[in-house]
């Protein structure tokens, strides 16, 4: 399985690549995994990832 990068997910999501990065720090969002300094996500998209992705166009 090809795993994405912060902007492949970002583009899946409909989002910003800076709206993740934000998600990571808070402990929302997909699951990802680091290796070193590399972030990547898995190219699923997750249901709970909808009511995150409202909240933060209402916050826009």
């Amino acid at each position: 399985m090809r795993m994405l990068t912060t902007l492949e997910k970002a583009r899946e999501l409909g989002v910003t690549d800076r709206a993740l990065k934000k998600w990571r720090k808070e402990g929302k969002g997909p699951p990802f995994k680091k290796f070193g300094k590399s972030v990547r996500y898995y190219p699923e998209v997750h249901p709970e990832l909808g009511e995150i992705v409202q909240d933060e166009e209402v916050k826009s």
